[in-house]
């Protein structure tokens, strides 16, 4: 994956998804946050298993993945 992204635009994606991953858990995957390269941009994405937030951001893609 490679995306090149401005500052601003990642915070602003980043905020409201920033606070929904748990700190503490026994499940790892739940303490990290997910970003996707797609066409268009990306997207971040965090969950706790009971709440899942996905939020866009717009950049450049070089090569999509995640």
């Amino acid at each position: 994956m490679l995306i090149v992204v401005k500052r601003d635009e990642l915070l602003r994606a980043l905020a409201p998804v920033a606070g929904v991953p748990a700190t503490r858990s026994d499940i790892p995957i739940l303490t990290h946050l997910v970003v996707t390269a797609g066409r268009d941009g990306g997207t971040v994405r965090g969950t706790d298993m009971e709440m899942d937030i996905t939020s866009p951001f717009k950049g450049t893609v070089g090569e999509p993945g995640s």
